[in-house]
């Protein structure tokens, strides 16, 4: 992938912390500005320790997002 977009469905296959989430799907949420990285909103919460950077019942409703580079995710076909 080159660049993210809103609203764009991708497979998320590592985080940018480093964990491995081995290509769970979800929806761009906010594109980065000062870099290429985006939050990604994944359909279902990994089941990977540390990979959510926000707690499950976080109140603004981020606790399924993630940090990701382009290059570690592929847009679902």
């Amino acid at each position: 992938m080159i660049r993210f977009r809103v609203g764009q469905r991708v497979l998320v296959r590592q985080c940018a912390s480093g964990h491995v989430l081995g290509g769970i799907p979800g929806t761009v949420y906010r594109p980065r500005r000062a870099d290429d990285a985006a939050w990604i909103d994944l359909d279902e919460r990994a089941a990977v320790l540390g990979a959510h950077p926000f707690p499950e019942d976080d109140p603004f409703g981020r606790g399924r997002h993630v940090l990701a580079w382009p290059e570690d995710c592929e847009e679902e076909t």
